[in-house]
């Protein structure tokens, strides 16, 4: 495209297909060092999410307050922080540009988790954990955004696999080093640790540059104005809506599209729900080994999730690799449609309801600890992998509004993944492990139809959709 478009002479847009300013066309050493620190970011915010979960025993002895539902929301309340904080950063990120947003988002992670570290109980621990986990929101919401800007549809199944890689490491790896930190330094210093990563990340995100296209051409229309005094120019993307107005507009997306495009709820309630069975098991696993193999300790707690780890690395690396690969070979035939991304989950869903039955009735029966391990594998395996394809759908389907999509998904993730593990406490009184798994394990087999429903007709559901976004 022309930087004026022949329709209109005063439209700005990039000056070709190959412009070296499109995000897009950036040299290959300017976008590897965008998604590096992108990726670090990506790492840290969900390692704080499960970092604490092993020291939950030692917090409430220290505060004297045994309240088993406050002590779930202590883990909880974080990712409730990731429902809330994508109502801003997205839509924000959409005016205003991604870089600002990080940096902002980053402090408030910082800030947040150093309020942590001094907390006089569980009550201001929660909250603190809230307010950071808002910001921490913004490597869900805005990553796999800026890899839209950046990363062709053919190429981003990889990349955006990487992110959910570096989602997976953070929480599948920090209950591990947040027991051998509780034990050696006690709880306090997990929150600091947590917070010297952050500040790190923030430093390093001073080497993004920005990547959203409508900011990116509204400043360039701004410079030709100057220079050319024509004061008509204007980027493609402009609207002519006031600031209000398009502040508005932008804040209200992500809660039209996660209510108001079936394509968007189905794929957004089903990752949720595994998404809340993911922190169940966060939050269970530290009394469960103990209780059925009683030689763990609060110093090896950690190894306990290193069966959950393995999967959900497992899930992103081998789902994002699949995926690329079945994507090409359809786009190959002309069948490039976004609802390809959700092929494999069909198969790959299931598994989240089998790890957790077996989970549940090995934890009961079993003699050795690595059977339960393994089905906390085949949970993450599959609900993980899950996560990634309806992450790569959003952002493919939606991909001028990537932030929104994915702030939609990310609203429904964290809401059920904040309250879940509350209202579980209830179930695994009322029933043994073993059949309180196999109901969770049910309701997940149960929504196994929806992959299939969302592949089938999410095309014709975005080819009716009437929505003005």
């Amino acid at each position: 495209m022309n930087d004026k478009v022949e329709a209109d002479p005063n439209v700005v847009g990039w000056e070709s297909d190959r412009d070296p300013h499109s995000p897009r066309n950036w040299a290959k050493g300017k976008k590897a060092l965008n998604i590096v620190v992108i990726f670090l970011m990506c790492i840290v915010s969900p390692f704080a999410s499960s970092v604490v979960a092993p020291a939950i025993k030692d917090i409430i002895n220290d505060f004297k307050q045994y309240d088993k539902y406050l002590a779930s929301f202590v883990v909880s309340a974080y990712v409730l922080g990731y429902a809330i904080g994508p109502l801003l950063i997205g839509p924000l990120s959409e005016i205003y540009g991604r870089v600002i947003m990080y940096h902002v988002c980053n402090l408030i992670f910082v800030l947040f988790t150093c309020l942590c570290a001094v907390s006089h109980d569980l009550g201001f621990l929660a909250a603190m954990r809230f307010l950071a986990g808002c910001g921490g929101a913004s490597a869900f919401t805005l990553a796999p955004a800026s890899i839209a800007d950046m990363v062709s549809f053919e190429k981003r199944g990889g990349f955006l696999a990487l992110l959910g890689l570096g989602y997976n490491l953070g929480p599948a790896f920090a209950p591990l080093l947040g027991s051998h930190i509780n034990n050696i330094k006690g709880w306090k210093w997990i929150f600091w640790t947590t917070a010297l990563m952050g500040a790190f990340c923030t430093i390093a995100s001073l080497a993004l540059s920005e990547t959203y296209e409508p900011v990116l051409l509204h400043k360039k229309a701004a410079k030709l104005r100057k220079e050319t005094h024509n004061n008509e120019l204007r980027s493609k993307h402009d609207t002519g809506k006031s600031t209000l107005k398009v502040l508005w507009m932008a804040n209200i997306r992500p809660l039209k599209m996660l209510f108001c495009l079936p394509e968007v709820l189905l794929v957004s309630f089903i990752t949720a729900v595994g998404y809340g069975f993911l922190y169940i098991l966060y939050t269970d696993i530290p009394s469960d080994f103990p209780t059925h193999f009683g030689y763990w300790t609060t110093h090896d707690i950690g190894f306990a999730y290193m069966g959950l780890a393995i999967g959900n690395v497992l899930g992103m690396i081998l789902g994002g690799a699949l995926s690329n690969k079945l994507y090409a070979a359809r786009a190959a035939r002309g069948d490039n449609r976004p609802e390809n991304r959700l092929f494999l989950m069909i198969f790959f869903w299931p598994l989240t309801g089998v790890g957790l039955i077996i989970y549940g009735w090995t934890n009961l029966h079993a003699k050795h600890w690595i059977l339960p391990m393994i089905g906390t594998g085949l949970f993450g395996l599959g609900s993980m992998s899950a996560i990634l394809f309806c992450g790569i759908y959003v952002v493919d389907a939606h991909n001028l509004y990537a932030a929104s999509a994915t702030a939609a998904t990310m609203i429904a993730r964290s809401v059920l993944g904040g309250v879940i593990p509350i209202f579980t406490n209830d179930l695994l009184d009322k029933f043994n492990i073993g059949w309180a798994y196999t109901i969770l394990g049910g309701i997940a087999l149960a929504l196994s139809p929806i992959p299939f429903i969302s592949y089938r007709f999410g095309e014709k559901w975005r080819a009716r959709s009437t929505v003005t976004l």
